[in-house]
């Protein structure tokens, strides 16, 4: 008659279902009695066996947790007590038969709780100790790769505490949804309190953080005794109970509560994804009404699938059924989309190759002899600087939320004009080779070599991540596994780079840039086109509150419109003053006025493009509002992408995912020929200026290569190891000095008073006030949004460097 509370676990191919209990004699409210068991099934090569061994003990309602070397099945109750046995279970498929190996046992006896596996520990949160008793706070720890086993405590959950809780692992932190806890009225028609929110516990800190609502669809949701599968940077939650008609049947007769216990319609059918990232939750499933979704059991992967056995269906009622519940998954990428990728790709390299004959010396590897025209160079800025996270990041804003960020993008409007009046001049008029040249002649050597160095570490630590973010997305929609998207993007950009230098980099951009558009504006004619046209396009978007561009925050730590605007244009600023990357398409074209016209270009197409990816974003939200039965992939991050693959013809859908790989090799082949320019320029040919130009040549070619190898090691790793708080805290180091470069190079176009030590100062303490600033956030103290950091570290750069000039 199936069972709640089961230990369920996976085994090599073996599901085993263990202990449990049920109601044999009649439901409780016709006086049966729960009985609890411990025989244990087996389902293996394709049916159900009753195992001959069984459990230590009768046992329901302990945590159980999947590992490599077996089920560990923790704690549990029986009808009077609760329990402190921890032990794994092993299928031996040659003996056909059970395996029990005892663990170390918990502290203090536990039932009710949740658990999870996380970086080869498992975590216990919540639960009660007694059988009748009240939940607790409790977090417990056991490492299995450890010898001696303990078990140890961390601290307790913050806030009430926690019964029933679904709990699991994602992005190197322990979720805890839900749950209950006894409420103030205990015995007055009101025993729980219901909760509505999400834990997190992040080990390396070894400390809570601040809890995050359970909203979907704007309302508030409870989901205790669930279950939840972690996937990526998703977490499927499945099922739950919100309570709600438990404490309503509390208020009826007891005539009428066996009423509505008889006819009580169960728990919650919706397959709930919670994004790690953002907090965001949503619906990607619902059960169909003829099925009932189980509680108190635990969520499997078994094969492809996520597996719920058995379990509670509605108060005092088991299931015998075992639902299979396969999670979106990518479409097969076909034929032809292969072929589309693969004719881009090979254009790529043809470009690099035919570039390659013109290049004699370092003038033409690092600066394409100064020729490339206004226009190519306009469109090899845009593409430079809109990246594949930008690409497939700005319509996942827009299908997440509105507009807001649009008013930001109108900001380049504003940084253009002063960056062709005020800079260009500057940096076009000494003709050099790299940015930092003009700091030295300015502000002398120190000045020089650190803004490179820093310039240098910035790129290296970008590197890896414009193909790894992308690559994940890219893996998630397309069935391309992020090694394979990884080492195409990565390889293939060395190639034509290390041949064909800044010409080859400057003109691949332009066709890369061309489909981008060009795949953008396919994939937004299609969804406005698959949503009913564009009347029923804007009639969803005005509906949903879609298109506002004015947040009603008006905070200082929110978006809103002085954030959008401020951090805006400094975050416009900062590449196109400070940035080698950019500012080397400057120095390549034939003259001052060229340049000036590619940066209009620029000027020109910034905001309409702008206005294609928001849309295109809102686009989407409302084709899947109306196709409710289509599947939405786990985590909004993959939507472009998805969309593309699951909905666009093949062939069309290779040549948009074309495009998203055009933006991340752009910005990766920026990166490694202008780091490679640095190198030399700043560096190798400073402290060896009779070194001969074929030796440098040389050098910039194998560096491009080395960088290259860099930047794609650096994304493999990411992909097949968690990248954990080191990697998170290396790139916020980094970014601290964005802000404070650019204020350094405000202070030497336009600040005649600036000295050379206060200038260094001054590049200093700003990014050690960005610095201050991210640190603080971190600790869940945000003093303003991470927008405005690009301001702060600018202002305080050329503040600092103004106090140090007046008292010298």
């Amino acid at each position: 008659m199936g069972v709640a509370g089961p230990v369920v676990g996976v085994h090599g191919d073996a599901l085993i279902v263990g202990g449990g209990a049920n109601f044999p004699d009649g439901m409780p409210w016709h006086g049966g009695t729960k009985r609890y068991t411990d025989r244990v099934h087996v389902f293996v090569d394709g049916a159900w066996r009753a195992a001959d061994e069984r459990l230590p003990r009768e046992t329901a309602y302990g945590v159980s947790v999947s590992t490599d070397g077996g089920v560990v099945h923790v704690g549990g109750r029986d009808a009077s007590t609760c329990h402190r046995d921890v032990y794994r279970l092993r299928w031996d498929r040659a003996a056909s038969r059970l395996e029990v190996e005892r663990l170390p046992d918990l502290p203090a006896p536990v039932a009710h709780a949740g658990g999870a596996l996380l970086e080869g520990a498992i975590y216990i949160a919540g639960g009660q100790e007694t059988a009748d008793g009240s939940p607790t706070r409790s977090l417990y720890r056991l490492g299995l790769g450890r010898e001696p086993r303990t078990w140890e405590r961390l601290p307790d959950m913050p806030g009430p505490r926690r019964g029933l809780p679904v709990v699991a692992a994602a992005a190197g932190r322990l979720h805890v949804f839900s749950g209950r806890d006894y409420g103030p009225k205990r015995g007055e028609g009101e025993p729980f309190e219901f909760h509505d929110d999400v834990l997190r516990f992040d080990p390396s800190q070894n400390r809570w953080l601040d809890p995050i609502p359970i909203r979907v669809d704007d309302a508030s949701r409870c989901i205790m005794a669930g279950a939840a599968i972690a996937s990526d940077r998703s977490i499927l939650l499945l099922g739950g109970a919100d309570g709600r008609a438990l404490t309503h049947s509390l208020t009826l007769t007891a005539e009428r509560r066996t009423e509505f216990l008889e006819n009580h319609p169960g728990f919650s059918r919706d397959v709930l994804a919670f994004d790690v990232e953002s907090g965001s939750c949503r619906i990607v499933a619902t059960l169909p009404e003829a099925m009932r979704m189980p509680v108190t059991t635990t969520a499997v992967r078994y094969g492809n699938d996520v597996v719920l056995p058995s379990g509670e269906i509605s108060p005092g009622r088991r299931s015998v059924a075992v639902l299979a519940f396969r999670p979106p998954i990518a479409q097969d990428f076909g034929l032809w989309n292969w072929s589309t990728l693969l004719v881009y790709l090979l254009l790529m390299v043809w470009i690099g190759v035919r570039c390659s004959r013109r290049i004699d010396g370092t003038e033409e590897f690092f600066l394409a002899g100064r020729r490339i025209p206004w226009w190519a160079a306009g469109l090899s800025i845009f593409g430079t600087q809109l990246s594949a996270i930008t690409f497939m990041g700005i319509p996942q804003t827009t299908y997440s939320g509105d507009w807001v960020r649009l008013v930001g993008q109108g900001m380049i409007l504003v940084v253009i004009p002063i960056v062709v009046f005020a800079y260009l001049p500057k940096f076009r008029g000494l003709q050099l080779a790299t940015a930092y040249e003009f700091l030295e002649r300015r502000f002398g050597p120190a000045a020089r070599l650190m803004a490179a160095s820093l310039f240098v570490l910035l790129q290296l630590g970008r590197m890896g991540v414009v193909l790894y973010l992308p690559a994940l997305a890219l893996a998630a929609a397309s069935g391309i596994s992020p090694t394979t998207c990884i080492l195409l993007m990565g390889l293939l950009s060395i190639l034509y780079t290390v041949l064909g230098g800044l010409e080859a980099v400057i003109w691949t951009d332009v066709v890369q840039v061309i489909v981008l558009i060009g795949g953008a504006l396919l994939a937004l004619g299609l969804a406005i086109e698959g949503v009913g046209g564009l009347d029923e396009f804007l009639r969803v978007g005005l509906e949903h509150d879609k298109f506002r561009i004015v947040s009603d925050d008006w905070s200082m730590t929110g978006t809103s419109l002085p954030v959008i605007v401020v951090g805006f244009f400094f975050l416009s600023l900062i590449p196109y003053t400070s940035d080698q990357s950019v500012i080397q398409r400057y120095m390549a074209t034939r003259s001052e006025a060229e340049a000036a016209r590619g940066l209009w270009i620029n000027f020109a197409i910034i905001l309409p493009l702008s206005l294609v990816f928001f849309a295109l974003g809102t686009a989407l939200f409302a084709f899947y509002a109306a196709r409710p039965e289509l599947s939405l992939p786990e985590s909004d991050n993959q939507i472009v992408p998805w969309f593309v693959v699951q909905q666009m013809p093949a062939g069309l859908a290779g040549l948009v995912i074309a495009a998203i790989f055009a933006a991340s090799m752009s910005s990766l082949d920026s990166s490694m020929n202008s780091v490679a320019t640095v190198l030399v320029c700043d560096f190798y040919r400073r402290a060896r200026p009779d070194a001969d130009d074929g030796a440098q040549l040389r050098l910039g070619r194998w560096l491009t290569v080395a960088l290259g190898l860099i930047g794609t090691g650096t994304a493999l790793l990411l992909a097949n190891l968690d990248p954990g708080s080191l990697f998170d805290t290396f790139n916020t180091i980094l970014g601290f000095f964005g802000g404070a470069l650019a204020g350094l190079f405000f202070l030497a176009v336009k600040c005649g008073w600036a000295t050379p030590r206060g200038a260094v100062l001054g590049t200093l303490v700003g990014a050690a006030a960005v610095g201050g600033l991210t640190l603080a956030a971190n600790a869940e103290n945000v003093l303003v949004h991470e927008f405005l950091y690009g301001a702060i570290g600018f202002v305080v750069c050329v503040v600092v460097a103004g106090a140090f000039a007046r008292g010298s």
